[in-house]
């Protein structure tokens, strides 16, 4: 669970014991995760959600696209060797 990074986030932080990070590290942490098209988003409609909270959304690979990265990766690798 994670907060934003702001005096609210970090209230929440300290009484519940999330993460607190800013947008990019939480686009980071998805992106090493393995996952790909990751975006944030704003929940305009909710009370003080963006002071506190951040929510993101993100496309885990399939088989075949992870078959496929795989793939190009030792070929990259074999050619530079």
């Amino acid at each position: 669970c994670v907060t934003r990074d702001t005096m609210m986030g970090r209230a929440i932080q300290l009484l519940w014991r999330t993460h607190r990070v800013n947008e990019g590290q939480m686009k980071h942490w998805l992106f090493q995760s393995g996952f790909s098209a990751v975006r944030a988003l704003r929940a305009m409609s909710v009370v003080r959600f963006d002071e506190m909270s951040i929510a993101c959304v993100a496309r885990k690979p399939d088989v075949t696209e992870l078959a496929v990265m795989q793939a190009t990766t030792q070929e990259a690798d074999h050619v530079q060797g």
